[in-house]
């Protein structure tokens, strides 16, 4: 509606007013319109699945947050091909857009929250790239990398949701690496940002924060010696007995997030034990139950993360 000065007796202001909300109107309007339209991202596929094909072998896979972008970490073949995979996506069409190029195939991916940085942990390093660089096509969006240790193997990351830390399990470590992501983007991306390593029992994998960001649960593949935890699971090999037990369970493991921050030696506040070679883990929409597939006990383990904290063999630090 065009507004138009009507007669002389009209109130100058009131006139405004109404204009002000008639245009305020309309450009709400104009924006619900231009969200309803599809992007060319959004546009439906003519088939319900598609099929990408890749250079080398994939290991994980994250899309940005307006799925116009897939981001896929590539292990390589033999010793060549590591990389990360750019696809993108636009009407209806998933396609290969580039293949970034690493020196250590990386395996774990994730996005920070504002989108700009993507961290891959790739067996002895951790990696850093420029999202926008990415997916622009500069020659070398690698922004830099470093490692704690050559046999580290480096495995899954993931940040908190203020992008001020990053977490990085290290399968051939023992450990969480925490590291300063704010101080590494700032000063540059070297081992000064590295703040300490969290003790987690052999081979930890998985990295999930409790819905409220305070804790942060990974898992250990088997219990530790000095755990002394007792033997319960048989060995990884086809044809064993199941009456053969070599090793302990495996465990849960709950970590304070905030003492990680100032003291990772000691930010583990509970372990419980789940089953034979406990690896991946997801955690349920509202948070109170997460789930984690244990490989040797051909099995997933349901816990109520209320009950995690603590366990009696490991009371809460501090």
């Amino acid at each position: 509606m065009s507004c138009i000065w009507l007669s002389e007796s009209w109130d100058y202001n009131r006139l405004m007013a109404r204009c002000s909300s008639y245009a305020f109107a309309l450009a709400i309007a104009l924006t619900l319109a231009a969200q309803a339209r599809p992007s060319e991202c959004d546009a439906p596929a003519a088939s319900p699945s598609l099929t990408i094909p890749l250079p080398s072998s994939p290991f994980a896979v994250t899309p940005t947050r307006d799925g116009c972008w897939i981001f896929v970490s590539l292990t390589g073949n033999g010793g060549t091909g590591a990389g990360i995979a750019v696809l993108k996506r636009s009407r209806g069409i998933i396609q290969l857009s580039r293949v970034v190029p690493l020196k250590s195939a990386p395996t774990g991916i994730t996005l920070t929250h504002d989108r700009r940085l993507l961290v891959a942990a790739a067996t002895n390093a951790t990696i850093f790239i420029d999202v926008p660089r990415m997916i622009g096509g500069a020659a070398d969006p690698v922004l830099g990398s470093f490692s704690d240790g050559r046999a580290t193997g480096s495995i899954y990351a993931n940040i908190t949701r203020n992008d001020k830390l990053l977490f990085v399990s290290e399968e051939s470590g023992q450990s969480v690496t925490v590291i300063d992501l704010k101080r590494a983007r700032k000063k540059g991306y070297t081992t000064d940002a590295i703040i300490g390593k969290i003790p987690a029992g052999s081979a930890p994998i998985a990295l999930t924060f409790s819905r409220n960001g305070k804790w942060l649960y990974t898992t250990s593949q088997a219990a530790l010696p000095d755990w002394n935890w007792p033997k319960a699971c048989k060995p990884e090999a086809p044809g064993i007995p199941d009456s053969i037990v070599t090793r302990p369970e495996g465990a849960v493991i709950v970590i304070d997030v905030a003492r990680a921050r100032k003291d990772p030696a000691h930010a583990v506040v509970a372990r419980v034990p789940a089953g034979c070679s406990p690896v991946r883990m997801a955690i349920s929409p509202d948070g109170d139950r997460i789930y984690v597939t244990a490989r040797n006990s051909n099995a997933v383990l349901a816990f109520d993360t209320a009950k995690l904290l603590p366990t009696r063999d490991m009371p809460k630090w501090g």
